[in-house]
């Protein structure tokens, strides 16, 4: 009768290893997790690699380059009744309302109905709001071009799924990017949401002052 196969001593050592070296991983991508979330430092999650050009709200040419050696927020907003909650401006005014007046901080909005926003009608809802200034811009182009470049590289959707609309609800995406010096969005942040609202907007001024004082 045949002696059954022994286990090599180094396959055990080999099994081990792994085993140790899972755990470890584990430990520390929990570990890196907890500092995220605690840290003031927003991750870096993807780049603007390219130009757009527009028309801004005073009928102007805009290009989203003027941008570059700035920190500023992107959010989507139309000038159009009952497209946009009319709580998001206030609500991005009020968490960066400390950055009011910085020659290094900024707002773009960018038209979620290009095809019947107007530099007027744009303007008029800036000035509705008691913006005024180059701080806040609010900018749209010819609709193919700017859905196709706020989906690719802002990885925002001008209009939702009908999958996810909610009755009375705002038509296209309300999350807030944040966007650095250099292009780099560092985060997204829902405003709007009825149960976290609060907390992101504590994470976004958390993260947008960092940002701004660590170029």
């Amino acid at each position: 009768m045949e002696d059954p196969p022994r286990v090599k001593s180094w396959t055990v050592r080999l099994c081990v290893a792994l085993m140790l070296g899972g755990v470890i991983v584990g430990i520390a991508y929990q570990q890196r997790n907890l500092y995220e979330a605690d840290s003031p430092r927003p991750p870096y999650i993807t780049k603007i690699e390219r130009d757009l050009t527009a028309v801004d709200e005073t009928g102007k040419p805009f290009h989203l380059s003027e941008m570059k050696g700035k920190v500023y927020l992107v959010a989507l907003c139309s000038a159009q009744p009952g497209v946009t909650p009319p709580s998001l401006i206030p609500l991005i005014r009020e968490v960066s309302k400390d950055q009011a007046g910085r020659q290094d901080f900024g707002v773009v909005l960018f038209s979620a109905t290009p095809g019947a926003d107007t530099p007027d009608a744009m303007r008029a809802l800036l000035q509705g709001q008691g913006i005024s200034g180059d701080a806040w811009r609010f900018v749209t182009a010819p609709p193919e071009t700017l859905e196709r470049f706020v989906k690719r590289y802002l990885r925002l959707y001008p209009e939702m799924p009908a999958t996810a609309a909610v009755p009375g609800a705002a038509r296209h995406d309300t999350r807030v990017v944040l966007v650095d010096r250099k292009a780099n969005i560092r985060g997204y942040y829902r405003l709007l949401d009825p149960a976290q609202g609060a907390d992101y907007a504590t994470t976004l001024r958390t993260h947008l002052l960092h940002v701004l004082e660590n170029p």
